[in-house]
């Protein structure tokens, strides 16, 4: 929803600017913080989504359809009617843009309104995404601790392993560029709060910085901590999937991490 906010790419251009000391994964680990205040977006414009309703009910008000103004405080600014309107147009969009983006689904197209279907995916999903039961060893288990301490030493014996991975060459700047731009635009935002929506949307400003931190993972072969947090989540294989090898682990990493594991994924296809 930020980058469709007519501030979006100044404030980007501007905070980036900022100076950052450090090999390239501590400047862009600081930079990335310092996007942070991005969230400010959400006061001013993007919090009149909570006007919708009454706008939108002031508006339907018969003495109001007249050709007379229509004198609302909104910004320190007067609009007239047909301001008003604009302005509940784009409300609306960006807060079907915002469901859209909590519901996954991608396939509706902006405009549609379709808010109470996106909150009832929403629901959905918050419902599928608990792992209430398991069965470990042919029995049914609905404690979360058991549960927790059975998937951790799956997992841990699963990848206990080691793995070489001996091409060092360095990924080019189109490699780099390349793996940013493939990446899903409307997939869930990362750990970090950055989506690959935003490395593309401002690739002119933030490439440079991106492409020398992820060829210094490769010369290093160190991920740095602020870059290496990441969020696991369990999907079933099939369904009423009841034990721990039926459910697939899926993570979400950080944005950067994720360019950079993806060249690993595409060097090993």
């Amino acid at each position: 929803m930020w980058v469709d906010h007519p501030d979006f790419m100044n404030l980007v251009h501007r905070v980036w600017s900022i100076p950052c000391d450090g090999r390239p994964p501590q400047i862009v680990i600081g930079k990335l913080k310092n996007l942070k205040r991005l969230s400010s977006l959400g006061i001013g414009r993007f919090s009149l989504i909570s006007m919708l309703t009454s706008l939108r009910n002031l508006l339907c008000f018969g003495p109001f359809r007249a050709k007379c103004l229509i004198w609302v405080f909104v910004r320190s600014f007067f609009f007239t009617e047909s301001h008003i309107h604009h302005d509940l147009d784009v409300l609306f969009r960006r807060h079907e843009c915002f469901l859209r983006d909590r519901s996954r689904v991608k396939w509706l197209q902006d405009r549609d309104h379709n808010s109470s279907f996106f909150h009832s995916s929403i629901k959905r999903r918050q419902c599928r995404s608990v792992l209430s039961s398991l069965s470990i060893d042919g029995v049914i288990s609905v404690d979360q601790t058991v549960i927790r301490d059975h998937i951790v030493r799956f997992y841990v014996d699963l990848f206990s392993s080691d793995s070489d991975l001996n091409d060092q060459d360095l990924p080019s700047n189109d490699v780099i560029h390349d793996a940013v731009f493939a990446m899903d635009a409307l997939a869930a935002p990362r750990p970090d709060g950055f989506s690959g929506r935003f490395c593309q949307r401002c690739w002119e400003i933030v490439g440079r910085d991106v492409i020398l931190e992820v060829q210094d993972f490769f010369h290093s072969g160190v991920v740095k901590l602020g870059l290496n947090f990441n969020f696991i989540v369990l999907l079933p294989k099939m369904t009423d999937s009841i034990t721990i090898d039926q459910f697939r682990p899926f993570v979400f990493s950080n944005i950067l991490f994720k360019v950079s594991y993806k060249i690993l994924a595409d060097r090993l296809a």
